[in-house]
C-alpha cells in the first residue's frame, strides 16, 4: 500500500504508527510501513525470507502466516 493511505487509517483509529505492526508478503509492504515509523512482519518463503532480515524496519520474517499469533504472544508489544 502507499503510505499515504496508511497515515489516514491511523489518524482515524488514533493510534500512533509505533504502536502497530504491519503484516505482508510484499516488499511494497516492507516500504509502506516503514515509511509511517510501522514495525513490520513479513510473511515469505525460506529462500525469499533471507533478505527481509537486512532491514531495519522489519521484526521477524515467518515462513508462514499461521506463525503470527504465536509471535504476537512472545513478543507483545517489544517489537518497535
Amino acid at each position: 500500500p502507499d503510505p499515504a493511505a496508511v497515515k489516514p487509517v491511523l489518524e482515524k483509529l488514533v493510534v500512533a504508527a509505533a504502536e502497530t505492526l504491519m503484516v505482508g508478503d510484499m516488499e511494497v509492504d516492507a516500504l509502506a510501513g516503514e515509511a509511517v515509523g510501522m514495525a513490520v512482519v513479513i510473511v515469505s518463503t525460506a529462500a525469499e525470507g533471507s533478505g527481509w532480515t537486512r532491514r531495519s524496519g522489519v521484526a521477524a520474517v515467518l515462513a508462514e502466516l499461521r506463525l503470527l499469533p504465536a509471535w504476537l504472544v512472545e513478543n507483545g508489544r517489544g517489537w518497535g
